[in-house]
């Protein structure tokens, strides 16, 4: 929820405390000067507060800080939390953001990024542009996200690049085994081993991860066991990890369909941070689901289907995110938009793109990169709201190499870039709330965009199914 004050969206760092009520005198006149966009100082106290500005100044929240007791107070109150999310609790291996820009009513102004992946801006006037640029690691990224505070003020990414963390050695013993083999998985490190010697070691980055062991019995009657031990922490160079499936649900039997799909893959996200793809086929799957007593209220299974167009290379998505218990049937969404995005006549920054009009559309999206989808490109992924992108919907990116802080790592891609590009909607799930258009963004950017269907690490995306409609002639 936000609301808009006078000419001004408050966007408050949610971690700090509310103001100090004692010293209320002038704090009502300052902080109303701020909600009607005046600018009055309101000089009366001392700090900025939460979601206050010190100087008032065009449409800012005025001196709502310790200046306003209660009326800084009201401020954080009404005010939202311009929320960065980064795939960092479900993949600890992934760098953040090291650069940040906004634009509003005041123009472009440099953001100091928070590691955290939280952090919050006060946004003057009725639309933003947001960036974020990931230098680090092999793979360059830019995020650039436009829309208006009446849709979102959210933006989620998911840096490609990874960590350069030196490997640490996990060993342990996996006792009680249901079957005569079993499979270990701790974030994107794996290893495997046999009743016979029911000991592993893997090489894992370090961080924090929802471990999985699977284990199951051969012939057609199979039988599969899945163990979560959830907050399994990788910090030393001679981590040991036991696994004990005694007391283990076997996994239940689901099926998934989805009509019109060339490939359909099954995975399961679990509540804290882990990933286990669970299998995959064509038009249809059968895959094992964790048995009840190894499910915690926040694990959701993620059902993909493609569908390839065969007029052209562009392909068609549908991912449905939900609570584990039920089978799935879809129907995959045909290709059919016609969008077209290209890097603007800037040399060093900017894109141009244009999409046909989509009433279903939750955000128009397109990326560019820089020589093909491998390590070591570059890619711009723009991500614009309905209510920005107009009626017939258009976008051009302002030059941003002139904010502070700029990198020239961050270069758009050139014209010979591969290309991505076209809508992606998103509808309600079993919880009953559509996804919003950052949740879509985030889906888009850190999946889809780059061509990776499989999804080593699915996003936190909540509930819902998320459409990904490219144009025919995208890459």
């Amino acid at each position: 929820m936000f609301a808009v004050l006078g000419s001004a969206l408050l966007l408050v760092f949610p971690w700090l405390s509310a103001c100090d009520s004692s010293d209320d005198d002038g704090s009502n006149r300052a902080a109303d000067a701020g909600r009607d966009g005046q600018g009055e100082a309101g000089s009366v106290g001392g700090s900025a507060g939460s979601g206050g500005s010190a100087d008032g100044s065009a449409g800012s929240a005025g001196s709502v800080g310790g200046v306003g007791g209660s009326a800084g107070s009201d401020a954080g109150t009404d005010a939202v939390a311009f929320q960065l999310e980064i795939d960092a609790a479900h993949d600890p291996s992934r760098i953040v953001p090291t650069w940040g820009a906004l634009r509003d009513a005041n123009g472009w102004r440099q953001l100091s990024v928070d590691p955290t992946g939280e952090w919050s801006e006060p946004v003057a006037g009725a639309d933003y542009d947001v960036v974020l640029g990931c230098a680090d690691g092999d793979d360059p990224d830019v995020f650039y996200f436009a829309g208006t505070t009446a849709e979102i003020a959210k933006v989620s990414v998911a840096c490609r690049a990874r960590k350069d963390d030196t490997p640490l050695t996990v060993t342990g013993q996996v006792s009680n085994l249901p079957a005569a083999a079993f499979n270990v998985r701790m974030g994107r490190s794996t290893a495997s081993g046999s009743s016979l010697a029911p000991t592993y070691t893997l090489q894992g980055l370090p961080g924090t991860y929802d471990a999985f062991v699977v284990s199951q019995t051969a012939g057609a009657a199979a039988t599969t066991h899945i163990l979560i031990q959830p907050g399994t922490t990788v910090s030393s160079t001679s981590l040991v990890q036991d696994f004990d499936f005694s007391g283990v649900d076997p996994a239940v039997t689901r099926t998934a369909t989805v009509s019109g799909a060339i490939v359909v893959g099954a995975l399961y996200w679990s509540e804290s941070g882990g990933l286990l793809d669970l299998s995959g086929g064509n038009g249809g799957v059968v895959y094992p689901e964790p048995g009840v007593n190894q499910r915690r209220a926040g694990d959701r299974t993620v059902v993909l289907g493609e569908r390839i167009n065969m007029a052209g290379p562009g392909r068609a998505v549908i991912i449905e995110v939900k609570a584990p218990g039920t089978d799935t049937s879809l129907n995959a969404p045909a290709p059919v938009l016609g969008a077209t995005l290209t890097a603007s006549t800037s040399a060093a920054s900017g894109l141009t793109a244009s999409w046909p009009a989509d009433a279903n559309a939750a955000v128009f999206v397109g990326t560019l990169f820089d020589g093909g989808t491998g390590s070591g490109t570059r890619s711009w992924t723009l991500g614009v709201t309905p209510g920005r992108a107009g009626a017939a919907p258009a976008f051009q990116s302002d030059d941003i190499t002139g904010v502070a802080g700029y990198d020239a790592a961050l270069d758009v891609p050139g014209a010979d870039a591969a290309v991505r590009v076209g809508a992606v909607r998103a509808r309600a799930g079993t919880n009953g709330a559509a996804p919003d258009a950052a949740d879509a963004f985030l889906l888009f950017a850190s999946g889809l965009a780059d061509g990776a269907f499989g999804f080593s690490q699915m996003p936190p995306v909540p509930e819902g199914v998320y459409e990904y409609l490219p144009a025919p002639s995208a890459d």
